[in-house]
């Protein structure tokens, strides 16, 4: 009885061995889709003259009037403003950085 239930536990340990090894690849399938993200290059350009403020997604990049800088970052992200400057509200959204973007210049005002 003891060898019975003791094969029987062997054989579901075997069969379910090849399950467990296949489901670590699969846990990591979003992963994966995360890291391979459309980056999108573009230049942020202060059109105004006065300093301006902003966060591209985690990023904070202040802008000197006049001055442009490039920004790579993925497709998706928002450009949202720091503080109250000229037309924008702090925390508004100026635009979305999206595929079509790729190599463009953004002027601020």
């Amino acid at each position: 009885m003891i060898r019975h239930i003791a094969s029987r536990l062997a054989l579901v340990a075997l069969v379910s061995m090849p399950i467990a090894s296949n489901a670590a690849p699969l846990l990591l399938v979003s992963n994966d889709k995360i890291a391979h993200q459309k980056m999108v290059k573009i230049t942020l350009k202060n059109g105004s003259t006065e300093t301006r403020t902003v966060h591209v997604g985690e990023q904070t990049i202040t802008l000197q009037p006049n001055e442009s800088t490039k920004v790579s970052t993925a497709a998706g992200t928002a450009v949202t403003s720091v503080g109250d400057q000229g037309k924008h509200k702090d925390g508004e959204t100026i635009f979305q950085v999206g595929a079509a973007l790729n190599g463009a210049i953004c002027t601020i005002s």
